[in-house]
């Protein structure tokens, strides 16, 4: 893990466009990240302007090993924001990046049920791929969105069985990614999901229920990314045996978690 300031990357972009009204796709031709990296880690980028000073945690979407590369999907904030001013970098440009940051996803050949929900999805593209790839086996994925046209469901498509709520009914199941696990009786021996605290908090509810183990990665605010700020911390389910510590901070001990450690 990179933890100061001598360790930022210089990142070449080598592609950077739009997927919808406002979320970016965003290539970086960052060998050391590559090489480093697992599904369910993040970087830290940094903006050229200097108002600006804490970096903008943002997760690995993909990660391309042969060609050195990762890819970055994320939200454009609103005006005077940093994600505002990286949209605005074009291909050839450069920016700082720190990272990979965090503790990814723990992989095994379970048969596996990954559930992302809003921008939550593209970070766990690059685990369902990983899967793939080492096992040869497909996922299930449970993907949520508020409405029609949400980003890389024909991503998924290619490499696992998709199973797609939306909130207003427009495709797949009406309602929310436990909508649809019920209504296709979705099971898997392992759960993995991204998404928004709330979704977070239901699969925490099936997982128990179902006895199965279930990973999820946390969102938050954070400031510095490495630790240091405790800027981000969620309560532990018990006091840590030794330390007897109460709180984990999402950046470091995470931002990939059991979900039984963790009071979400």
């Amino acid at each position: 893990m990179f933890t100061s300031k001598k360790d930022y990357l210089s990142a070449k972009i080598i592609d950077h466009r739009a997927m919808s009204e406002n979320v970016r796709r965003m290539w970086l031709e960052a060998p050391t990240i590559s090489t480093m990296a697992v599904p369910g880690q993040f970087v830290n980028i940094y903006v050229a302007n200097r108002a600006k000073i804490l970096p903008r945690p943002i997760s690995i979407c993909e990660i391309d090993r042969e060609r050195g590369r990762i890819s970055l999907v994320y939200r454009v904030g609103g005006e005077d924001t940093g994600t505002l001013e990286i949209s605005r970098l074009r291909p050839g440009e450069r920016l700082n990046i720190l990272g990979p940051l965090g503790n990814g996803f723990p992989i095994t050949n379970k048969s596996a049920m990954l559930v992302g929900g809003g921008i939550g999805i593209p970070p766990m593209y690059a685990l369902s791929r990983e899967i793939y790839e080492i096992f040869g086996q497909k996922s299930l994925c449970v993907l949520g969105y508020k409405g029609e046209g949400g980003v890389m469901y024909r991503d998924f498509q290619k490499m696992n069985n998709v199973f797609v709520s939306t909130e207003d009914g427009s495709i797949g199941t009406k309602g929310t990614v436990i909508d649809a696990i019920e209504a296709f009786d979705l099971e898997a021996e392992i759960i993995y999901a991204c998404g928004p605290m709330p979704m977070l908090s239901e699969i925490k509810k099936l997982a128990i229920k179902r006895d199965v183990k279930a990973y999820v990665s946390l969102d938050s605010r954070m400031g510095c990314g490495v630790g240091v700020c405790l800027s981000c911390t969620v309560d532990r389910e018990m006091p840590d045996p030794i330390s007897g510590q109460d709180r984990v901070r999402i950046c470091t001990e995470g931002p990939v978690f059991e979900v039984r450690e963790v009071n979400i």
